[in-house]
Formats: C-alpha cells, structure tokens, sequence
C-alpha cells in the first residue's frame, strides 16, 4: 500500500487487511511524504505484519516500484489507502494462483462506494476469463489495480514495471498478458472509493498520449509492422469514441475491422469468436455515438455483423434498433 494524505481512510483500508482469512502476510506501508496524520495512524498500529517505509516524499511511481523491490513473498497483493478489502479476499486470490500454476495474476470484481461508504449502484467492467480478457485489453483495462495479485517471480524474471503514463497500470496489464495468463474471480473483493481526489476523478484515465501510444504499441506487438499509423488511429477511435465519429470515417473504420479480423486469422493471437464478439460491441458503441446518420450507418452495421456472427444479447438488440432509427431519421435523440 502506498498513503499520501490518506487520513480520511486509511484506517478502514487497513483494518480490512489486517481482519483477512488468511492472516499469513507481510504487510509492507509506504508514506510518501504525507502532511497530514495519515502516518500516525499507521504508526499506531502495533501488528507485527506491518513493514512501514518512510522514504520520504518520493512520488507514486518510485513509491510503487520500491514496494515490487522490497517485497519478499512469493505473491503481491495491490491495495489502495483509500479503498476497503473483503475479509475472503487474499484467501481467495491465494487459493486460486496457487492452484494454477500457469496464471500470472487474479483480479476480481469491484464495488463502488462513496466518501461515507455508501454503495453508488455501480461496479467496475467485468471481464473474468483470460481469452475474454487478452481481447478486451486491445481497447480498455480489465482490472481494478486495487483488487490485484500477481506472481512477484512475474515482475521480477520479465523487468516488469510501472511507467510513467497515465494510466500506469494499464500499461503494466498489457505487458503481462502479451506472455502470461491473466483472471478476474467472479466476486466483490474490493470496495473502491469515488472521491474528489482519487484518480477516476483527476485525467489520468482519460485518453491521452500515453494510452494512445501503449494501445498502438499493444497492436505492433502483435502483428508488427502490418499496423499502419493510420489503423491505429481508426482503432482508437473505438477506444475514445469522439475521435473520427463523422460520416466520412465510417468506410476505414469497416476495412480496419476487416483487416484486424484477417491479421488475426493469420497470427492467432485472439480467440476469433471472442475478438469477433469485442469488435462487434465496441461498433455499436461507436456508432450510437457519430455526429451524423443517414441509412448507410445501418447497412454499414449489417455487413459487420454478417462478418463477425455476434451473439445478440437484447441489450445488442436495443442497440441495434438505436441505430436503425438514428439512421433512417438522420438524426441522434436519445443517449444509450
């Protein structure tokens, strides 16, 4: 864990790892300069498993990369100050890598609560199974960092790190499931706390260059140099539907669909129907967000669909029908 200023919550957050089922742990703090009294509440703990780091103010990043260093049991468990852990959640995690030798890290589902931990009827993405999971981190991240635990041997024999982007961890996921198998558990391990000053808040997650730049290398990484500067911008676009949401961009972003859908046919580094199934949702999101419609938005829908054979949810449907209207009465008037 690292605290910065972390007073308001950091006792709760601590509390649920220290009241964990499986009570076998090192428990490793770092206060990264805190003004506040975030450190003497950590301090007035007297719990053996607590390793406190007092470094100084040294920053988020090298604060993270200090705990991979001093970590020194075999699995690394990720938690925010501010966020609350389930009682069951390193027993579960720990069970499950430890039964399966061949996956590098487990994440789970992810609750979110407010300033007075209120539930807000909201949870994070899920994604569980790990093909499900390679296919959808083309686009967006899969994990709640604060719910995660990963292999330390993973970081350490791969030079594993956090850069220095926004969204960090999203970055550090990629790396690892482009060698490694990945898990969401189907189950609330983390209550994640939406406040004024934790990152959903500030621009890290927003797109920006960073994202932008580890999403165009993810596609290089797996079918080199057939990926153009100009795909990879049709493929954000399906990541940060404002960009190229007009009319005219439509017809490239059908080829790249078509290209990506051949490239992997080749590579077979996607489970094609999954890939199929992604591609297919994040059309119907993009397309309930252009700027214009006329009836070739739908017809245009109609040969992707043919092509990728997508299982139709009624929430697919409902957003079929959307789209059907949109185009044929060339405008956009309800928000799904």
């Amino acid at each position: 864990m690292t605290a910065y200023n972390a007073e308001k919550y950091i006792q709760k957050a601590i509390d649920s790892i220290l009241q964990q089922t499986l009570s076998d742990f090192e428990f490793i703090i770092i206060d990264d300069g805190s003004t506040d009294n975030t450190l003497s509440i950590i301090k007035s703990y007297k719990d053996s498993r607590i390793k406190l780091l007092q470094p100084g103010k040294i920053g988020y990043y090298s604060a993270k990369m200090l705990l991979i260093e001093k970590a020194q049991c075999d699995y690394i468990a990720v938690m925010d100050a501010d966020d609350i852990a389930d009682s069951k959640r390193l027993e579960l995690q720990y069970d499950f890598l430890k039964d399966n030798h061949d996956y590098a890290l487990v994440g789970s589902r992810a609750v979110w609560i407010d300033g007075n931990d209120n539930l807000l009827g909201k949870e994070f993405p899920f994604v569980e199974d790990n093909n499900s999971i390679r296919c959808n981190l083309l686009f967006v991240n899969c994990f709640v960092h604060t719910s995660i635990m990963i292999r330390r041997s993973v970081l350490t024999e791969n030079s594993l790190n956090y850069k220095k982007i926004a969204g960090e961890d999203f970055d550090l996921w990629i790396r690892i499931c482009q060698k490694a198998k990945a898990y969401n558990l189907d189950a609330v391990l983390i209550k994640y706390r939406i406040h004024n000053n934790n990152m959903c808040h500030s621009d890290w997650y927003k797109l920006g260059e960073g994202i932008s730049i580890l999403l165009s290398d993810e596609l290089k990484f797996y079918f080199g140099s057939n990926i153009t500067s100009e795909d990879a911008a049709i493929h954000l676009s399906l990541v940060e539907f404002s960009l190229k949401n007009s009319l005219q961009d439509i017809p490239a972003l059908e080829q790249w669909i078509y290209k990506i859908l051949d490239l992997n046919s080749r590579y077979h580094h996607f489970e094609e129907l999954i890939l199929s199934q992604v591609l297919y949702e994040r059309i119907l999101k993009k397309f309930l967000r252009l700027q214009q419609y006329n009836i070739s938005v739908f017809r245009t829908l109609l040969r992707l669909r043919k092509r990728l054979q997508p299982i139709l949810s009624a929430e697919l449907r409902k957003k079929e029908a959307a789209i059907l209207a949109f185009s044929l009465t060339r405008k956009r008037w309800i928000n799904l």
